[in-house]
């Protein structure tokens, strides 16, 4: 049975606004999957859909914990994948809302989050992800290509807040391969990347996280002697005061977030 048919069984119209868009070919499913480290016992998704990339998942012998908002699918899912009842996990609600460390306290390490985060909750489920860090060795996920490029970005124009989260907080960010528009069921306007953040072991999460970047980057076209304290670009070593921080590498702006 095709997506649409299976969609139009199930009574559901995909919503924009849960960002439902579904892998058309089992091979990208997979070629996900294999992202996978060999040595991770444990997968966890984030909206698994119809379940393409859990059924490659559990295809790998490894046990899934899926979280899936609607409720008509999480159905459809225990229907589907009933015989892997021992393997397969599903949680019903938001993974925004969703108690991470009780949800995962029985499942083996290390783990890995999987997710096609929808362009419009990407940046609150990335923040949910990185809260939540301690609990994965890395994130493989797909987002709108545009907002990954600014999450892998080296530095420059092309960074922002989100660029400098993930530096705090992974020691590697790759990207994986593209997903074209047509990829997906339905079809979105723009072009998805995958991509692998690899989580830095004991990096926790706090209030200035959120505070530090909004802050460097309130005023990109201000030089920093605006934005931050001559203290703390005195105590960067560098001579910072004159450059905006479309101007820093990654690096750089990493550094003075750390002085923040």
């Amino acid at each position: 049975m095709s997506i649409r048919e299976t969609l139009l069984e199930l009574g559901i119209r995909p919503s924009k606004g849960l960002g439902q868009n579904f892998l058309v070919h089992p091979d990208t499913a997979r070629k996900i999957a294999d992202a996978l480290p060999p040595a991770a016992p444990t997968a966890v998704e984030i909206g698994p859909g119809l379940g393409a990339l859990t059924s490659a998942l559990l295809e790998k012998n490894i046990d899934v914990h899926a979280v899936e908002i609607d409720g008509r699918l999480a159905q459809f899912l225990s229907r589907r994948f009933s015989g892997d009842a021992g393997r397969f996990h599903l949680v019903q609600g938001d993974a925004r809302d969703i108690d991470w460390p009780s949800m995962l306290a029985a499942s083996r390490p290390p783990r890995v989050v999987f997710g096609n985060l929808p362009y419009s909750t990407a940046a609150r489920l990335l923040e949910v992800v990185i809260r939540n860090a301690g609990l994965f060795s890395e994130a493989v996920l797909c987002l709108q290509k545009e907002v990954a490029e600014r999450i892998l970005s080296p530095g420059g124009r092309s960074m922002g807040s989100v660029t400098l989260l993930t530096h705090r907080f992974c020691s590697r960010r790759e990207k994986l391969f593209d997903i074209p528009p047509g990829g997906f069921i339905p079809k979105p306007n723009v072009s998805s990347t995958v991509f692998r953040l690899v989580f830095r072991p004991g990096v926790t999460w706090s209030e200035r996280d959120r505070r530090v970047p909004r802050l460097l980057f309130s005023a990109r076209r201000k030089k920093l002697s605006a934005v931050v304290p001559p203290e703390t670009l005195i105590a960067s070593g560098k001579n910072l005061a004159d450059r905006r921080i479309d101007e820093l590498s990654v690096d750089e702006a990493g550094r003075l977030a750390d002085l923040l």
